[in-house]
C-alpha cells in the first residue's frame, strides 16, 4: 500500500512539473550585458514555444518573434521593452507594421 501511495505521489509531482512547464514560455537571452531566463505565462498550456531563445532558433529577429501570435498575445513585446532590448516606441512601430501586414 505504501508503495502505491509513493508511486501516486511521484506521478502527481511529475505531472505538476510538466503542467507548469507547459503553462509558461521560458524566454532565454544571453547577451553581452544581460544574461537571463524569464518565465512568461502562456494564455493556455501547450507544447508550442515553451523555450524561446532570443538569439537563435527559427526566429530571425524581434519582428519574426512578435509575428508569432501567441507570444505577442502573452506579452513578449512588453518583456523585450522591460529587458531594454527595444524601446516602447520601437515596439509600437513593430506592432503597427505586423498589424498592417507589412
Amino acid at each position: 500500500m505504501k508503495k502505491k501511495i509513493k508511486h501516486f505521489i511521484l506521478v502527481a509531482i511529475i505531472g505538476g512539473i510538466l503542467y507548469g512547464l507547459f503553462s509558461y514560455h521560458f524566454i532565454i537571452y544571453m547577451g553581452e550585458d544581460i544574461k537571463t531566463v524569464r518565465p512568461l505565462k502562456k494564455s493556455e498550456p501547450s507544447f508550442s514555444d515553451t523555450f524561446i531563445s532570443l538569439e537563435t532558433g527559427s526566429y530571425s529577429g524581434f519582428e519574426a518573434i512578435l509575428t508569432q501570435g501567441t507570444l505577442r498575445e502573452d506579452g513578449l513585446g512588453e518583456l523585450l521593452v522591460e529587458l531594454g532590448l527595444i524601446t516602447q516606441e520601437e515596439l509600437r512601430k513593430l506592432e503597427e507594421k505586423i498589424d498592417s501586414g507589412g
